[in-house]
């Protein structure tokens, strides 16, 4: 019986650290908010590395509290932001506002595709005729979560919840530092790492009960 017992505490106490690892986009810090206003400029220190997060949100984008960022009509996602004092979005600085995101200290696989250039191995991406709009996808069993458009010296940032293979893009959120134009698009970067749902969360929650419940149970044999 002791050893039964000590099985299950092993058993709670793995499951418990799983779940503490399990993400919810409903628990994101956000980089905006939802009083900001177009062009209000937001201060984060992550990593040691200073970044200034500018809200370049459309007329008719909408705010949704729960992600921390705006729905709009010609991109997928949830637009989280423009990182306008940052001209390179490597791999390592996604990877860095992404856990800042989510509240977690992940790795992700990322693929990068750069204009004028289609494919690279699962991600495809097309182009409208002047280079400012198109659709991203992969292939299965590969999905997007998040991606990062970057043109002229900023980069947007944007969450996928569910997760899709395919989608649209924008450099709507962007603007040319000179001119103030929308520009063309540098690249496209997008994180096929898969993210828990809130659903993988209430599941691990349940299992956790139960599991207690059962040791409960045992403890009183």
């Amino acid at each position: 019986m002791l050893i039964r017992r000590n099985l299950m505490n092993k058993l709670l106490l793995a499951i418990a650290a799983l779940l503490c690892c399990q993400v919810s986009p409903a628990s994101a810090a956000p980089f905006l908010t939802t009083d900001s206003t177009f062009d209000t400029d937001y201060f984060y220190t992550i990593d040691g590395t200073a970044y200034t997060f500018t809200n370049r949100k459309q007329a008719t984008d909408t705010w949704d509290a729960t992600y921390g960022g705006y729905i709009g009509d010609n991109f997928t996602g949830y637009y989280l932001g423009t990182v306008t004092n940052q001209s390179n979005d490597s791999e390592e600085i996604l990877a860095a506002l992404l856990n800042y995101y989510l509240g977690t200290d992940s790795s992700y696989n990322f693929l990068k595709v750069d204009e004028p250039d289609e494919s690279v191995d699962s991600l495809t991406i097309s182009y409208d005729a002047d280079y400012k709009s198109g659709t991203w996808q992969v292939d299965a069993p590969d999905t997007v979560s998040f991606y990062s458009i970057k043109g002229a010296t900023e980069f947007a940032l944007y969450f996928v919840d569910p997760a899709l293979q395919y989608g649209d893009w924008t450099t709507a959120h962007l603007l040319t530092p000179n001119e103030k134009n929308v520009p063309c698009i540098s690249h496209i970067t997008v994180n096929t790492t898969p993210i828990p749902e809130p659903a993988t969360i209430l599941l691990f929650g349940a299992g956790l009960a139960g599991l207690a419940g059962m040791r409960r149970r045992m403890h009183k044999v």
